[in-house]
């Protein structure tokens, strides 16, 4: 298993429950640093193959919620029209 960096560590506690990204500084791909039991929530959707649009949504809100969700300070802002999922209707 490979330890964390005391900058991935910060990064993290800054984030709670949110995924992290880093970069590698010599191949610059990206990867993504996401807490164990918010990655088994969505593994068997990554695991499956190709993933529904619902499912995708899904993956996307488990990894993208804190853990106060939408009711976190701030997140009001994504509460226009501009933000609705295609064909989501208010």
């Amino acid at each position: 298993m490979v330890r964390l960096t005391e900058e991935m560590r910060h990064a993290l506690a800054e984030n709670p429950g949110r995924p992290v990204y880093v970069e590698d500084a010599d191949t610059r791909q990206q990867y993504v640093l996401l807490r164990a039991d918010l990655y088994q929530q969505i593994q068997p959707l990554i695991d499956a193959g190709e993933l529904t649009d619902e499912e995708m949504l899904a993956a996307a809100a488990v990894a993208n919620k804190g853990p106060e969700g939408w009711d976190a300070a701030g997140m009001d802002v994504y509460d226009g029209p501009e933000y609705d999922a295609p064909g989501e209707e208010r």
